[in-house]
């Protein structure tokens, strides 16, 4: 389903885990994007995003905004739960996963004891908090070039660990343009993801919102509470992603 240009699957998670376990049975890589009111504001302004999330073999309706703007077509799918699901059936399966990005070494401790603790067979390809890089339009910008070469050593562990997962984390349009502009180095991988906020979530450096407000869809004002530097990234999600979607419904 279409919403402001951007492609976005239909059906409930029962669907996508289906879609899934079809995709580690394939010989190709597939790519799992997770949009959001945020996401879809960006796409707006930038063609080229645009156009990589439309890439997406499976792209989730990850905001209870986007929910409200299709009256119910689309079921909001949170990107952290699919990501569990994701780590349940690579353990079932004996799939390995890569781990890339949070950008802090505590995150993928904390990380790594949360999968030890919960998966203890999952097996893990590799980890690392990735390099320090900002976006431009079409391009990526390394900070210096420390960070290209890290960025070439992470791109080397994966070709060397052959993971047939891999969890990206640099934060939305940062890691899907990574994954574009690196899909060809990751020759062993059935699926890459971006996850956004997953590892902070999962390692318990971020606190979740309780479930019954993601319930009621109203996680957004949780995170204002818990994270209040997010209000301009809360603004967009429940002010101007609305105005938009309206003005293109009329």
């Amino acid at each position: 389903m279409d919403v402001l240009g951007v492609s976005i699957s239909e059906g409930g998670r029962e669907e996508a885990l289906i879609k899934i376990k079809l995709f580690l049975q394939e010989s190709k890589l597939h790519r799992i994007f997770t949009p959001n009111p945020e996401m879809l504001v960006a796409a707006m302004h930038n063609p080229y995003f645009k156009e990589v999330l439309n890439t997406a073999d499976l792209s989730i309706c990850d905001g209870f905004g986007i929910s409200l703007v299709t009256k119910g077509k689309l079921h909001k799918i949170s990107g952290v739960d699919l990501m569990v699901d994701i780590l349940k059936i690579a353990e079932d399966e004996r799939k390995s996963v890569f781990f890339v990005g949070s950008g802090t070494a505590k995150t993928l401790t904390g990380l790594f004891h949360y999968v030890q603790k919960n998966y203890p067979n999952l097996v893990i390809a590799g980890m690392h908090t990735g390099p320090h890089f900002h976006i431009s339009s079409s391009d990526i910008i390394f900070v210096d070039d420390k960070q290209k070469k890290v960025n070439y050593h992470v791109l080397k562990d994966i070709q060397s660990s052959q993971p047939d997962i891999i969890f990206v984390a640099f934060g939305h349009e940062k890691q899907e343009m990574w994954i574009d502009q690196y899909a060809e180095y990751m020759p062993s991988a059935r699926i890459v993801m971006g996850v956004g906020g997953a590892f902070d979530y999962l390692s318990g450096s971020v606190s979740r919102a309780p479930k019954i407000v993601r319930k009621i869809g109203l996680e957004w004002l949780y995170r204002l509470v818990v994270q209040p530097k997010r209000i301009a990234r809360i603004i967009t999600a429940v002010v101007i992603f609305p105005y938009y979607a309206l003005i293109k419904n009329r």
